[in-house]
């Protein structure tokens, strides 16, 4: 059966906020999102998200761990559709 579907892998690091900006005409329907935060850096403790901007600038959801994260230590973060 023939699908749409694509995997989109990003890779590298950026300082907090990071962003990535959807190529192309915009438009991506996201099954899963997972970001890995690395709290080297943090000089306190921190809470690692992710946020979902649509295409008009909105935010459509911001998805925290959750509990906060010690400074040095390192987290994950998952977001998908129920």
């Amino acid at each position: 059966m023939a699908t749409d579907d694509r995997q989109v892998l990003v890779t590298g690091t950026a300082p907090a906020p990071a962003t990535f900006r959807i190529p192309g005409n915009g438009q991506l329907r996201p099954k899963a999102v997972f970001a890995s935060f690395d709290g080297t850096g943090a000089a306190g403790t921190f809470l690692p998200a992710l946020k979902i901007i649509s295409d008009a600038g909105e935010v459509v959801g911001v998805y925290p761990t959750d509990t906060a994260v010690a400074a040095g230590a390192s987290a994950s973060v998952s977001w998908f559709p129920i």
